[in-house]
């Protein structure tokens, strides 16, 4: 690892629309030591022609730069790839259809250089609606990640974990892979790189928005289709665990960790069957809930009202009163 050096790693598939915009982000970066590794993850577009027509303007910044190919194997896949050529003392993703700020990289480079014991730094930032232009903060819950930790804040939905908003000392997260891998899935790569570190060491939150998360309208984690979105979740959820299966901790904390997690999302699952009336799914984890004895009396209820339209109508009519009244 060289000293100071930042690995900014960028998984593309298909990004011709954004990656003009995305390497601006790049240009305007204040900070001198970089290594950029884009991986292109089998685009049929024109990626590689945009990605390589930067090259010789990366390396008059004074950057170096690595553009590697690979057969389309998804986003982990390609940080796998990119992991083995990662030379930075510090490690951070970049998607290529968000934005920058022009002090990203540093001001996360200062929180580690203040405090060596950190392994992980986080920023807030805006959701960007690509539609109508519109922004909304996105803040991280440091009040959860003061008390419960930022591990427990990634595995129940309390940190955001977006490529831009984080970033991790390399030699702590190489101390925790095998082989310099993470868990490949077909949904993501974020919370493979951020959960093995924020387990054993510290983070600090930066409360200043450096980004902007690009809000694509049906894109793949924000669509529209009931059915997908399920889908989604339990991907997510398949991030935490096959994560956790692989990380270097006692096999009874291993256990004690997956059933949370299966409780936790079968009960997600459950509300979100609930709330768009799923009924087979509603029924699947009921069955699931009840024989890990975690089906509670909140679930049976919303289960019975679940079978009637006024009830369900008068359930969720109380349950506004009250929470209007708190």
């Amino acid at each position: 690892m060289i000293k100071d050096l930042v690995t900014v790693m960028i998984p593309c598939f298909n990004g011709e629309t954004y990656l003009n915009k995305c390497f601006e982000c790049l240009m305007n970066q204040d900070y001198k030591q970089v290594q950029l590794i884009v991986i292109n993850d089998g685009s049929t577009d024109d990626s590689e022609k945009i990605i390589l027509s930067y090259k010789e303007k990366i390396e008059k910044k004074g950057w170096q730069f690595l553009y590697l190919y690979q057969s389309n194997g998804g986003a982990a896949a390609a940080i796998n790839n990119g992991l083995k050529s990662a030379l930075g003392e510090y490690i951070m993703l970049y998607d290529v259809d968000d934005i920058l700020y022009h002090d990203n990289i540093s001001k996360k480079v200062e929180c580690f250089k203040a405090d060596e014991e950190l392994g992980v730094v986080l920023n807030n930032g805006y959701f960007l609606n690509e539609k109508n232009g519109t922004r909304n903060l996105f803040a991280n819950d440091k009040e959860y990640i003061g008390k419960q930790g930022l591990f427990n804040a990634l595995l129940f939905e309390h940190a955001y974990n977006w490529p831009g908003s984080y970033m991790v000392r390399a030699e702590m997260l190489f101390k925790q892979l095998n082989n310099k891998k993470i868990f490949i899935s077909p949904y993501g790569q974020n919370l493979q790189i951020l959960l093995p570190v924020a387990y054993f060491y510290k983070v600090e939150i930066i409360e200043q928005p450096l980004m902007d998360y690009l809000v694509r309208e049906n894109s793949v984690s924000h669509t529209g289709d009931i059915h997908k979105q399920l889908e989604l979740q339990k991907g997510f959820t398949l991030n935490r665990t096959g994560t956790i299966k692989l990380m270097k901790i006692e096999e009874c904390v291993k256990k004690q960790l997956l059933t949370q997690i299966d409780i936790w999302n079968s009960r997600k699952c459950f509300i979100f069957a609930y709330n768009h009336g799923l009924v087979d799914e509603m029924k699947n984890m009921k069955n699931h809930l009840s024989q890990c004895s975690a089906f509670t009396k909140k679930d049976r209820i919303r289960y019975i009202v679940s079978k009637n339209s006024l009830l369900k109508k008068i359930y969720e009519g109380l349950h506004k009163i009250k929470n209007r009244s708190i």
